[in-house]
């Protein structure tokens, strides 16, 4: 499941998400009768608490404790558990957590090496620069295309300027009635023009703001370049001397307290010299989820695309476990009622999965046999089961725990 899609995978599987400590009773009874929410175990048919390797013959199932809330809305612990499982019968299988990258992709200068965009805006005639964008997320179909255009209608343009046209654009600024679609990408200009430290001062700004608040006298007036970690903004003025507006909303991830460098972690003034500084235009997918591909077009077409860095979906990240778990709630049956408007009337179960946590998963696939009772020769039914287990990393030990019962 991703942002683009909300279908159920479609296994039906018993959940579970685990962010406490193992169980630390020995029996079963005990752990109904004193374990808190959230603590899972796994026990032996004869309910004994099983905390090594398990082996060929034994029989065994898994149990959480779940806190909730009850028709009278009052919190309660209830117990969720599997059915009997034969080891002999089943396959064990784990995922490592892995994390997610969000993908990348520079047109031109690609922040440390990479070809110019290739334009000259002092050619007379006018020139349009196109960015196309388009998304190829699964579930989001028909994969619409985000456009930047920059247009340059006269030789004495700068190309820092034009280029911020197509910015803007791709980043929604000129949508002023907010009545376009959800962006997939942002984007950014990077320049391999040298940045100095401003004197001892620290910078402030948000994500979508023009305004930029130094911590001291900034010195900067109307028209001078800054680079904030690695991206290049032009300054459009100096309300006072600690503030200045630039000419492109801050579009990377807010900071306070920046220091100032040479670096693109930190921040400093930049030194830009038209048509002969190299510029690129950096974009970077909101999300985990989103993958896209990107052409130039008109007179932009010499400038070289990159993928600068690869998208990957990663397995186990918080956010796609806590998509995961309503799932897992809703074929166990404790949760069949989440979604309705009478949830109050029947209750719901509390969820445990967090986004801010990561996750590895394990995979029981489990065939179990049925005989009619009935004399032989008999026809024997095998029915599958998956049981699915997100238990965060390095967590008191329960990913190792979990190794060990399941011989991973």
């Amino acid at each position: 499941m991703s942002k683009y899609s909300k279908n159920l995978a479609g296994l039906n599987a018993q959940g579970f998400v685990v962010s406490a400590a193992l169980a630390g009773e020995t029996t079963y009874s005990a752990f109904v009768d004193t374990a808190p929410a959230g603590e899972i175990g796994v026990f032996l048919e004869s309910g004994a608490l099983n905390t090594d390797a398990l082996v060929a013959g034994e029989r065994f199932f898994i149990a959480q404790k779940r806190g909730g809330v009850n028709f009278n809305g009052a919190t309660e612990v209830f117990v969720h558990k599997t059915p009997l499982i034969d080891f002999d019968k089943c396959v064990f299988s784990k995922t490592d957590y892995d994390a997610p990258v969000v993908q990348v992709t520079t047109v031109g200068y690609n922040g440390t090496a990479g070809s110019s965009l290739n334009i000259d805006l002092t050619v007379p005639g006018t020139q349009e620069l196109v960015i196309s964008a388009r998304c190829t997320s699964p579930g989001n179909q028909p994969f619409p295309v985000e456009e930047g255009r920059g247009i340059s209608t006269r030789v004495t343009d700068v190309e820092y300027d034009v280029v911020s046209q197509m910015v803007k654009d791709i980043n929604g600024v000129f949508d002023y009635e907010r009545n376009q679609d959800d962006s997939f990408i942002f984007a950014e200009i990077l320049s391999n023009g040298s940045q100095a430290a401003l004197p001892a001062v620290t910078l402030t700004t948000n994500n979508g703001d023009t305004l930029m608040t130094y911590s001291g006298a900034h010195g900067l007036s109307a028209g001078d370049y800054i680079g904030v970690l690695g991206v290049l903004y032009k300054v459009a003025d100096a309300p006072s001397s600690v503030t200045i507006n630039t000419t492109i909303p801050f579009a990377g991830v807010s900071q306070s307290g920046l220091a100032a460098g040479t670096t693109t972690s930190t921040h400093g003034t930049v030194t830009y010299v038209d048509a002969t500084t190299e510029l690129g235009v950096r974009l970077t997918a909101t999300d985990n989820d989103t993958h896209f591909v990107v052409s130039v077009q008109d007179d932009l077409e010499g400038a070289t695309v990159t993928e600068t860095t690869a998208w990957n979906q990663g397995s186990g990240d918080g956010p796609s476990i806590v998509e995961w778990e309503k799932e897992a709630i809703i074929f166990s049956g404790v949760g069949s009622t989440v979604n309705a408007a009478f949830k109050d009337d029947y209750g719901q179960p509390t969820a445990i999965a967090a986004a801010a946590s990561n996750y590895d998963t394990y995979f029981i696939d489990i065939s179990q046999a049925l005989a009619p009772s009935a004399g032989s020769p008999v026809a024997i039914t095998n029915h599958l089961g998956h049981v699915m287990i997100a238990a965060v990393t390095g967590g008191g030990g329960i990913a190792g725990s979990l190794d060990t019962i399941f011989g991973l």
